[in-house]
């Protein structure tokens, strides 16, 4: 009567016993990762590359290729993953791959020799409505449509527009120096 009202209570009783203890496996869920195998060659001979990294986008684990340009990577999660390859003196390469839960897959990843693409930008914003200097006597501004206006001067060259400004002279036709009312051309302050 009295374990009923511990139970009732919510609590358990525990029970001490000496000996061994069975324990009763639970039944196994199927595996939720599987393999990828890899090799890493050259793009342009096809031999293998050793030392090469192989890294795993979702968890940043790495594998390094053998002597036969060989990587392993176990216990990875199924579904789609990005497979990163870099070694010095190649490009970096990126691969997606389905990785099925149990299975292997096998890639063949060529890198080319190099340092890969590098792409730069630089954009150049002026101001809607130019300022000007309040110490300066006299100042001109050349806007976007004032370049407009003076296109095809000697090919497209904006200081050869700013050339054909009035009050400023050229000192040397095959170079882009000018000088403003007389001033000398180091004293210009463009560049």
């Amino acid at each position: 009567m009295r374990s009923a009202s511990y139970l009732g209570r919510g609590l358990l009783p525990i029970l001490l016993l000496n000996g061994p203890v069975a324990v009763i496996a639970q039944p196994s869920t199927p595996a939720l990762t599987g393999w990828i195998r890899g090799l890493v060659t050259d793009a342009e001979t096809g031999a293998p590359i050793a030392g090469a990294i192989a890294r795993l986008a979702l968890d940043g684990r790495t594998a390094v290729t053998d002597g036969e340009g060989r990587f392993l990577m176990d216990h990875v999660p199924s579904g789609p993953q990005d497979v990163t390859v870099s070694v010095v003196g190649y490009i970096l390469v990126k691969r997606t791959t389905t990785v099925s839960a149990g299975a292997v897959v096998e890639l063949t990843i060529p890198i080319a020799q190099g340092t890969g693409t590098f792409r730069e930008s630089v954009t150049v914003r002026g101001d809607t409505f130019p300022v000007r200097e309040p110490s300066v006597l006299s100042q001109d501004v050349l806007t976007a449509g004032a370049l407009q206006n003076l296109r095809g001067v000697m090919l497209d060259d904006p200081l050869r527009a700013v050339q054909a400004l009035p009050g400023v002279g050229a000192t040397d036709d095959l170079h882009s120096l000018f000088a403003i009312r007389g001033s000398d051309s180091r004293r210009t302050r463009v560049g």
